[in-house]
């Protein structure tokens, strides 16, 4: 069956042309989705429509001389599963398709149709004003090009579309596509803020906080082949250890928890465990770079040892030692083309590893703030901040410390309101774990289901309920997309 859809792109982030197409497409199914509270991508006016889809399903069929055109649905989740069965049980239902005489599925369909009545008129409204001889003949590429404006909720919506576009969202030319669009439009697609939390000991699935609709996200990994627990990510991708215990040896799996694509990476040059593992994603070239060094095994001789994998070269370089008697912690920050780590230690500090020397120095910050015990290194914004715990007027409290990348001295530039600190500390256990992504940072605890979220730019703290019971945390900051393992 053969017929016309309507589609409005508007980027309200940027400064772009607001366009509209209609095309005939023999693959399109009768139900077409998008997420409702995404204005990039709608089957009628993006503007008029949002309010009326937030409230729910849009299901509507009508017939008018100027347009035709069958069905609409809006789904409130980003990535959770559609329910085909219902959307088809309604659907055949209304069309008088029913092997069943069931009136409650007439009824549903019913009253989905009256709900949604007035959104109907803006929907004709808006066809009637495309002249559908002319979108009809839009060229491919240039239909790609619009496509690879959508940010990546809407871009796996509309993967249901057709085949063809399933196919093409795949495909590397539109990744590449995709990629370069910040560098050639100066714009930057804008997934939201997300947040990962894992539990070490059941790391069978990530969980996602999205800062900006403040929801949940659940991501299987039952497509790993192996078991893995999560240990850096950057992008969309997410770097996986695997440990065998007989060998001592550790495998590293780069996985997108969004494509479901993975890659088992060549062993290390020198057998170990690492102690620390850091990803840097380069989006322009689509490429990527892992950093491994250190060892649990602190006899190991190898341990002190750094290495290197290229995925354009697809093969670990062996790069210069981690310095005598340093022993380092397993987070790592990526800064200005340096990869920057905390020491541990009553006499802790900062190492660089600068990716084009590939050698280890020691950065003369001074004494690093807060108590070595309960700090945490993270890139934010740009600059390089150490959170952690310290006593002031015999109180303690969580402060954040910002590095002076000129006078390399640190200075206090937020702290937890200390009403928020008893509740957040009132736990028996005193460890805490954050991460940071753009100007938010997140935290949570040892056996706590909630979090926080700090907004460096408002000086402004939010409570995160519906966190997952974390017992032993892990906290990574993801920016979902096409990113390619390969």
């Amino acid at each position: 069956m053969s017929f016309s859809t309507a589609l409005f792109v508007q980027e309200r982030p940027y400064k772009v042309p607001r366009l509209s197409i209609s095309f005939n497409d023999h693959d399109l199914p009768s139900t077409f989705f998008v997420h409702q509270n995404v204005s990039y991508l709608f089957a009628a006016e993006a503007g008029s429509l949002c309010s009326a889809a937030d409230r729910g399903r849009l299901l509507h069929h009508h017939h008018h001389h100027h347009h035709h055109h069958h069905h609409h649905y809006y789904h409130p989740l980003l990535y959770s599963p559609i329910c085909y069965k219902e959307i088809n049980l309604i659907k055949n239902c209304y069309e008088g398709r029913s092997a069943t005489s069931d009136r409650n599925c007439i009824d549903s369909a019913t009253s989905l149709l009256s709900s949604t009545a007035r959104a109907c008129s803006v929907l004709c409204s808006a066809h009637s004003s495309l002249q559908t001889h002319i979108w009809r003949t839009l060229p491919d590429e240039l239909i790609e090009r619009i496509l690879a404006f959508l940010p990546i909720s809407s871009v796996f919506r509309f993967t249901l579309v057709c085949k063809s576009w399933r196919d093409l969202f795949h495909s590397r030319p539109f990744v590449c596509l995709r990629a370069q669009l910040p560098y050639l439009c100066g714009t930057h697609l804008q997934n939201g803020t997300f947040f990962l939390a894992v539990n070490r000991s059941r790391y069978q699935q990530l969980s996602a906080y999205e800062a900006l609709s403040n929801k949940w996200y659940s991501f299987p990994l039952d497509f790993l082949p192996t078991v893995a627990y999560p240990v850096a990510s950057a992008a969309g991708l997410i770097c996986f250890l695997s440990t065998n215990l007989d060998t001592g040896n550790a495998t590293i799996v780069v996985c997108n928890p969004v494509t479901r694509k993975w890659k088992e990476l060549p062993a290390l040059l020198f057998k170990r465990v690492p102690l620390a593992v850091s990803i840097v994603v380069d989006r322009k070239s689509m490429s990527y770079k892992i950093l491994v060094a250190g060892g649990l095994e602190d006899s190991d001789s190898n341990t002190r040892k750094t290495e290197m994998y290229d995925s354009t070269t697809g093969r670990w370089v062996l790069c210069g030692q981690l310095p005598k008697n340093e022993d380092i912690a397993r987070s790592i920050v990526e800064y200005c083309g340096y990869y920057v780590c905390l020491t541990r230690g009553p006499g802790s500090g900062l190492l660089a590893f600068n990716l084009k020397t590939q050698l280890w120095m020691k950065m003369k910050t001074g004494k690093i703030p807060g108590y070595s015990k309960f700090r945490h290194l993270v890139e934010c914004g740009g600059t390089i901040l150490v959170i952690g715990k310290a006593w002031r007027r015999y109180v303690l409290g969580l402060y954040i410390w910002r590095l002076d990348p000129k006078t390399l001295r640190w200075k206090e530039v937020g702290k937890m309101p200390r009403s928020i600190c008893e509740q957040f500390f009132s736990s028996p256990s005193e460890c805490f774990y954050c991460t940071a992504q753009g100007h938010l940072i997140f935290f949570s605890r040892y056996f706590y289901n909630q979090g926080l979220v700090y907004n460096t730019l408002e000086n402004s703290w939010q409570h995160v309920s519906g966190c997952p019971l974390l017992t032993h945390p892990l906290l990574l900051p993801f920016d979902p997309g096409l990113d390619p393992v390969d």
